[in-house]
């Protein structure tokens, strides 16, 4: 009988994993952005198909991306360093990034930044940059045909917030924090009526905020949903 397989074991495993994806799917990747040039200017059905294969790369990369992240954690990773980021332009960063995926949807981004470019962050690029985008995405998915998704930053008492809207079915009663641990994940996928009933998105947006030092919470609204992604400003 096999052995059961430990975290730390699992982690390396996953790691692995993730490495053997990216390399195919990145030259997939290149290889349709090519295509997708050379057919917008022959056949416009083509150049859309080419333009949702596109897409859809970008999506799967995304998946192996919180895979990397599981197996950050799993391996009990050491705390990531944290530098100085200018706030405002890391989170047009990861909007305009997020652009093609909404396309996909057939919704759009809008952002209202009302933060300074000289407002800066004390955090990690790539972890504050995962957490948003899963946010994002994750509002992309459920956001209702012609209803954007609203990006809005803050910066009030030191602190500066990054808030993503969706006008979709909020989420159940009782899921605003547990949505981000092991447990809630499990039991979202299992009831098959919950609005996160898929992805990992919001289990690896806790453990990238963590990275990032930041906090990550779901907030009521009256209607739709929004999450905000908070953390000190610096300098």
């Amino acid at each position: 009988m096999t052995e059961p397989i430990d975290a730390k074991a699992l982690s390396g495993l996953l790691g692995l994993l993730t490495h053997d994806m990216r390399n195919p799917l990145s030259a997939l990747h290149s290889n349709l952005n090519y295509l997708l040039t050379a057919l917008s200017a022959i056949d416009r059905d083509l150049s859309e198909a080419a333009q949702d294969a596109v897409a859809s790369c970008d999506g799967l990369m995304h998946v192996i991306e919180n895979m990397e992240v599981l197996s950050f954690q799993l391996g009990g990773g050491e705390p990531l360093p944290l530098v100085g980021l200018g706030f405002s332009g890391l989170v047009n960063e990861v909007v305009e990034r997020s652009r093609m995926a909404a396309a996909s949807h057939g919704v759009a981004v809008e952002l209202k930044d009302e933060v300074g470019k000289s407002v800066r962050i004390r955090s990690n690029r790539q972890m504050f940059s995962r957490v948003l985008e899963n946010l994002i995405r994750s509002a992309i998915q459920y956001c209702p045909s012609g209803t954007p998704v609203q990006v809005s930053t803050s910066f009030e008492g030191g602190r500066c917030t990054v808030i993503v809207a969706d006008g979709g079915t909020p989420l159940a009663q009782g899921q605003q924090s547990e949505i981000f641990t092991v447990e809630g994940q499990l039991r979202s996928k299992s009831g098959g009526a919950s609005r996160y009933g898929r992805g990992l998105g919001f289990l690896c947006a806790k453990i990238c905020a963590e990275q990032a030092g930041a906090e990550v919470s779901a907030l009521a609204q009256p209607t739709g949903q929004a999450f905000a992604l908070s953390l000190p400003s610096y300098g």
